[in-house]
């Protein structure tokens, strides 16, 4: 049997809450071999159970339990999506999410710029200057639990970083000024601006600037953001 294009729109349309097209990529063959409900349950079971034994979270008991909506709102198991919560977070500002995005300098197989259109002759492309060399950079942007904004990273795909790579070059600020120290011309709307800051639990925390050789996080690098939490006594230690 041959389904017809009207009968394939039809099904779709009859199903778009739950189902859609998408086009394939490749991924890594163990990523997809292990990444499976079971072993997702085991990630979370384990996440929360951590939780409670450093008393960010507490167990509910049965009757306290407890399914959601999409939105987050408690709901009747029925129309509920996800597991049952059996915890209540009570301390949320302790909790740590990093979610990272990268990039990459070359811009050769961007394609389309921000879907911009040009006038040309017939026949002709609106070709656009770009840049080939491939510089790789990640930020990682540290969350509380409660939605506020803890930390950036900044990663640099490199061996050695300069002064500008640093703190950043304002491109459309003042030029460099070489009679004029340059620690004059850092901060907010100078030369260099330097990276973005963070205001978290009445603290100032700049952001830490890295790099690796493939511009992604390592453990000393995260590290060193959480030295810095530390020094900046951003959650002071108190018994109980």
């Amino acid at each position: 049997m041959v389904l017809s294009r009207g009968w394939v729109r039809g099904f779709y349309r009859q199903h778009q809450e739950t189902l859609t097209q998408a086009k394939g990529y490749h991924l890594n063959g163990m990523r997809i071999d292990d990444l499976t409900q079971d072993n997702i349950e085991v990630m979370y079971d384990l996440t929360y159970q951590h939780w409670v034994d450093v008393r960010i979270a507490v167990e509910l008991p049965e009757s306290d339990q407890y399914y959601v909506a999409k939105a987050g709102n408690q709901i009747t198991a029925e129309k509920s999506v996800g597991r049952k919560g059996k915890i209540k977070v009570t301390h949320p500002d302790w909790i740590l999410h990093g979610d990272e995005v990268s990039m990459d300098m070359c811009q050769e197989s961007y394609g389309h710029v921000g879907g911009q259109t040009y006038l040309v002759a017939n026949w002709k492309r609106a070709a656009i200057k770009c840049s080939r060399s491939s510089h790789r950079t990640t930020l990682n942007g540290l969350t509380a639990g409660n939605g506020k904004i803890v930390m950036f990273i900044i990663i640099f795909a490199a061996k050695e970083m300069d002064y500008a790579a640093r703190l950043g070059y304002g491109i459309m600020g003042p030029d460099v000024d070489p009679s004029q120290p340059i620690e004059d011309q850092t901060g907010p709307g100078k030369v260099f601006p330097g990276a973005p800051v963070c205001e978290f639990r009445g603290k100032t925390i700049p952001a830490i600037v890295g790099m690796s050789p493939k511009g992604s996080i390592m453990s000393t690098i995260l590290a060193k953001a959480i030295d810095k939490l530390d020094e900046l006594e951003v959650r002071q230690r108190v018994p109980g």
